[in-house]
Parts: C-alpha cells; structure tokens; sequence
C-alpha cells in the first residue's frame, strides 16, 4: 500500500465511493441518529483543498483508493497554535488488517508536522475500534462528542 497527498479535484469521483462506503456503515450501525443522505458540498471541498486548507491523504493499492484521510489545517483561535482537525479516515474494511491504519495516520502525521502543525485533532465512532488505534499512536481522549438531530 501506498500513501501520498493527491489534489481533491483529480481523484473527486474516487473519494466519493469511498466516502459513500464510509456513510453506509454509519447508517448500518445507527452511528448518525438520523438517514439524510451524504450531500457533500463539492466546490467548497476542491477550492478548500486547492487553498491548502483542507489536504487529502490517500492510500492506494496498485492504483486502487483503498483509503483516504481529509484534514484540515488551521491556527487555534484560543491559542494561535497551528493545528491539524480530521474531517475523515476511512480505509477499506478489507484494509484494516496488520498495521495499514497506523501507517496512514503516520504518513499524515508526519507531513503536517513539516507544515509546522503542533496539534493534531482526531474522532472516533464509538462502534469500532479506531479510538483504540488512535491512542496506540500516541494520542489523548480529552473530550466527548455529542449529537442530537433537530
């Protein structure tokens, strides 16, 4: 498997099958509490990731996506400290065997950590084990999150 950085706009369609895999395993598992469909906001998405605000972290497989990880990069407003926030992580389940995950997270970790980022921001669905993954990385549960559909 292997990872890089790719421009959103080229590889759009093929993120999407993912992300559509992704949302259909939350709506399996009732993560979202709710059934709207995945409606992502295309244009904000590609001219965020062309402002290099938003990065996307693939993995790939003899040129197939089998994974992908979008963040976004910005300063703290309560600290000034740059900081790197999830917007999502998803490899396929046939992926997630061995040490595939944590490779990603790695690859991601080190390149933001070049753009000077001192912070890294992740979530974990409570019906898998990615939190489990993640503090094996390295990180800290240091809050909650809480949904109520209106």
């Amino acid at each position: 498997m292997n990872f890089q950085i790719e421009r959103l706009g080229d590889i759009w369609e093929e993120v999407m099958f993912l992300c559509n895999l992704h949302w259909k395993e939350y709506q399996e598992q009732h993560i979202l509490g709710f059934d709207a469909p995945m409606n992502p906001d295309k244009a904000r998405y590609i001219e965020y990731n062309d402002m290099g605000y938003h990065i996307q972290f693939t993995a790939r497989d003899e040129g197939l996506l089998v994974g992908h990880c979008g963040v976004y990069i910005s300063e703290s407003m309560h600290t000034g400290i740059k900081t790197c926030s999830e917007d999502t992580i998803y490899l396929r389940p046939e992926y997630r065997k061995g040490f595939n995950f944590s490779r990603m997270l790695k690859f991601m970790e080190n390149h933001v950590k070049s753009l000077g980022v001192k912070e890294i921001h992740l979530t974990a669905k409570l019906t898998n084990k990615s939190g489990r993954l993640i503090e094996s990385r390295g990180y800290t549960h240091v809050a909650n999150e809480y949904l109520k559909v209106l």
